[in-house]
């Protein structure tokens, strides 16, 4: 079976980037840090300009035995989070440095949870949406806490943690219950059995 990733080039860039910019944080000293933030930057416009070019508007494009989806209001989407992604960078760059916040792991986490919304987005089936709001999900708790010298910020990162596993269960057994009823775990196919159910075509 051939295997065509070309719809999910943007995401597959994407963590390429996030692990070359996680070794240059490792291997950078404290004077040089201000390099990630610059990698960061760069890491969404180019991940805009492949979104962009490997869409062409009206289509439907669909890879990984069609749980990974790319249609027009997915790539709007998109588009718009990389570009709140790039202001939220440029808003947040003095407040991370005046609270010497560890600068190159905010920002790798920032494009984890960039990561997964994109994967959210493009979900087309069940699990794989709950894993783009897992990876979402556990890069929050991350920034959450970053600022591990603060007593507050470690206490809501762990309600926070709290209750998103409290969420994710429940989901889960939701998920679990559409299953059940639909025999279906591709969201196409879950409408059409509930469309089915109610006697409508």
């Amino acid at each position: 079976m051939k295997l065509n990733l070309f719809a999910a080039i943007p995401e597959i860039f994407m963590v390429a980037m996030i692990l070359f910019i996680l070794m240059v944080e490792a291997f950078s000293s404290d004077s040089k840090k201000s390099r990630v933030t610059v990698l960061s930057i760069i890491t969404l416009v180019i991940t805009f300009v492949l979104q962009v070019s490997i869409y062409t508007i009206g289509t439907i494009q669909v890879v990984f035995n069609n749980m990974f989806i790319l249609d027009s209001m997915a790539q709007g989407m998109k588009l718009v989070t990389y570009i709140i992604g790039i202001v939220t960078i440029l808003y947040v760059k003095q407040y991370v440095h005046d609270t010497k916040m560890l600068k190159g792991e905010f920002y790798i986490i920032f494009l984890f949870s960039i990561f997964g919304m994109q994967v959210m987005i493009s979900a087309n089936n069940m699990l794989i949406l709950y894993v783009g709001l897992e990876l979402l999900s556990l890069a929050l708790y991350g920034m959450v806490a970053l600022r591990r010298e603060e007593v507050k910020a470690t206490e809501a990162a762990m309600k926070f943690f709290i209750l998103g596993a409290l969420a994710s269960g429940l989901l889960l057994y939701g998920i679990s219950f559409i299953y059940g009823a639909t025999g279906h775990l591709e969201l196409e196919n879950i409408f059409k059995a509930m469309y089915q159910s109610a006697g409508l075509n």
